[in-house]
């Protein structure tokens, strides 16, 4: 089985911080005058929380809209100026790292329902570079197959895996929870790229700008495998390594980490990262996302 590098981040003193001085309010009235956007109307829409963007991008009479954390790509119409003003309202966003309260049609929709301030101001990123780390599995961090099972028994149990869509990154940071609890080490593995994913259990299409798992080191008799906790993308499969996770994304990768498992989310060139050590955000889209199925 390949190699992965172990990578853990170096902090920097350099903290990132959301703005939410009225003066930034007071000159985005000036050009906006508004910032909430009710882009669908008279519909029932389905939050997906508090979210930075990352990406804008306007093709014609779409604007392709990605946020850190969320492996999907949305889009807004371009029909009015409601919708032009969203897409400034985003860039300024982007720009300044401020999360937005973003609300869909359904927990399976791209187009973007509705973008509103949101209350939470304190989303931190962290800048750092990666450094490599020895492999645990060779250092005596393996568990036993038995471990293994009760591990991949008790993540099937308490985590929706059916919803295949979204969420990774809170999925990923439940099984390190566990992990912790039952006295397992684990990492996260990041990988980055354009992925394009089949369900086999929902037969419906889902495309990803990354993807995370968690990963734990089994002993295989004489051998030690980086094993991966992830039944959303392989619903079928028990034990699963790191090889058979990575040709089931399909598509081509840009990037890929071992990481450290406390890192919530880490961008493409690990230099910014998010944390959850309380498990706030985890619990909050485990939750969002209890009830959702296929893609």
């Amino acid at each position: 089985m390949k190699k992965n590098v172990f990578v853990m981040l170096v902090m920097s003193v350099a903290l990132l911080f959301c703005s939410c001085s009225n003066g930034d309010h007071e000159e985005m009235e000036k050009s906006i005058q508004t910032t909430t956007f009710e882009l669908i109307k008279n519909q029932q829409l389905f939050s997906i929380g508090n979210l930075v963007p990352n990406l804008v991008e306007v093709k014609g009479d779409v604007a392709t809209i990605g946020f850190h954390k969320s492996a999907r790509l949305f889009s807004i119409t371009l029909t009015d100026d409601l919708s032009y003003q969203s897409v400034e309202y985003l860039k300024k966003a982007m720009r300044d790292k401020t999360p937005l309260e973003i609300s869909i049609l359904n927990s399976n929709s791209k187009e973007i329902g509705k973008i509103s301030e949101s209350p939470d101001c304190h989303i931190n990123f962290v800048s750092g570079n990666i450094t490599p780390l020895s492999s645990r599995g060779a250092d005596g961090w393996a568990i036993d197959i038995s471990q293994f099972d009760d591990l991949m028994a008790e993540a099937r149990r308490t985590i929706n895996w059916d919803y295949i869509g979204d969420g990774c990154y809170a999925r990923a940071h439940a099984v390190r929870r566990m992990c912790e609890r039952m006295g397992i080490a684990c990492d996260k593995v990041f990988i980055y790229g354009s992925f394009s994913i089949t369900s086999p259990k929902f037969d419906c299409d889902v495309y990803w700008r990354y993807h995370v798992a968690a990963a734990v080191y089994v002993q295989y008799g004489d051998q030690v495998l980086q094993m991966m906790i992830d039944p959303a993308l392989c619903p079928y499969s028990y034990d699963v390594t790191y090889e058979e996770w990575k040709n089931t994304l399909g598509g081509y990768v840009e990037a890929e980490y071992t990481a450290y498992s406390g890192i919530y989310y880490m961008n493409k060139n690990g230099g910014q990262t998010m944390y959850d050590d309380l498990y706030l955000d985890t619990d909050t889209t485990l939750d969002m996302y209890k009830n959702a199925k296929g893609c």
